[in-house]
């Protein structure tokens, strides 16, 4: 049986704005497959950039659904303290 993690943090990645990042890093039987990090461009305002891009719905594209899923994710994980 496969087994898929997640796993997200709060970092300060990019040191050009202002705002933390929330570091997304996907593990498939405990070998990282992917990471990425979600930025917002302004201080306390939306998470708005995924810096690399993935096919994170596994449809076989890399469009907007999937930028969608990570930012809605980044956007839920920030709001826990």
């Amino acid at each position: 049986m496969t087994t898929k993690e997640l796993r997200l943090s709060i970092e300060e990645v990019d040191v050009t704005n202002t705002s933390p990042e929330v570091v997304v890093e996907v593990y498939q039987d405990n070998m990282l497959q992917f990471a990425t990090f979600v930025s917002a461009s302004k201080k306390g305002g939306a998470y708005d950039t995924v810096n690399v891009k993935t096919d994170a719905d596994d449809d076989g594209d890399m469009d907007e659904e999937d930028e969608t899923i990570l930012l809605e994710l980044a956007t839920a994980f920030s709001r826990f303290k």
